[in-house]
């Protein structure tokens, strides 16, 4: 009797969290959770890229700020804009193979930009190692604001999604934005 209940209390703790392979990747986890690992960009009250693959260690590229959005925790990421190659963020998801929807949504602001300042975020497929963005959603705001995309993707054993967050790639952007609460979650 006390086995299968320490049975059972594991399992569900195990279903509760998710579950990762030996790269940090999630995997497996319930229709509904967030497939990201540290959405508000901190660990223990500390600013943290935690789960996150950046495309620089310039700490002009990808920072910091305490600027955050009502609900945010502490810090949001503040990634530059610069043409070619801006700030970027990504995560990698392995899909459970089917047909599912998805979910990705992110608070995101641009600080000192011109017009042509922004950033997106984007859903990446990769099927047989070719890499091909799904969607994409851009960000103009100098305040605060919420977007969200949908995809419904078919998936099999070996591919993987990508989630990226950049700052704007604009041969003539400039300045800044910040991203928070960014999640991506299957819905169903």
């Amino acid at each position: 009797m006390k086995t299968s209940m320490r049975l059972s209390i594991v399992l569900c703790l195990l279903l509760a969290s998710g579950c990762s392979d030996d790269t940090g990747t999630i995997v497996g986890t319930m229709p509904g959770d967030n497939l990201l690992v540290n959405s508000s960009f901190e660990s223990f009250g500390r600013p943290s890229l935690l789960g996150w693959t950046a495309n620089a260690t310039d700490t002009s590229m990808i920072a910091f700020s305490t600027d955050v959005p009502a609900g945010g925790g502490v810090y949001s990421v503040r990634l530059t804009n610069v043409w070619t190659s801006p700030g970027t963020l990504g995560q990698m998801v392995i899909p459970g193979p089917g047909r599912h929807r998805y979910q990705l949504r992110a608070m995101g602001k641009v600080l000192r930009g011109n017009q042509f300042a922004g950033g997106d975020m984007s859903i990446y497929v990769t099927k047989s190692r070719v890499w091909s963005v799904s969607k994409i959603e851009g960000f103009t705001d100098t305040v605060w604001t919420y977007r969200s995309l949908l995809d419904t993707l078919t998936t099999v054993p070996g591919d993987t999604i990508r989630v990226i967050i950049r700052g704007s790639p604009d041969q003539w952007g400039s300045g800044y934005i910040l991203f928070d609460l960014v999640e991506f979650n299957r819905l169903d």
